[in-house]
């Protein structure tokens, strides 16, 4: 999916009808994988909705939380070698 949009975004300028292909299959297969990450937790053993809310909520919170120190730390860098 990755090497479509990147295939999409080389021919954007040269062939703009290859570029939408690209970029409608890259869609597809992004979002062909999104369903059966949210079913997997549903077949897991003892598993109830409260649980599952648990888990993504989890989840979403490291996923924060990594893009928070992400930001910070480029930022931090960013700044320094601007020598501000």
């Amino acid at each position: 999916m990755i090497g479509f949009m990147a295939i999409g975004l080389l021919c954007v300028s040269n062939n703009v009808i290859i570029s939408y292909i690209m970029f409608a299959l890259s869609g597809f297969f992004m979002y062909s994988q999104y369903p059966i990450y949210l079913n997997i937790p549903y077949e897991l053993p003892k598993m109830n909705s409260q649980r599952l809310t648990i888990m993504f909520g989890i989840f979403w919170a490291f996923w924060i939380c990594d893009l928070i120190l992400y930001l910070i730390f480029f930022m931090e860098f960013s700044i320094e070698s601007y020598g501000i």
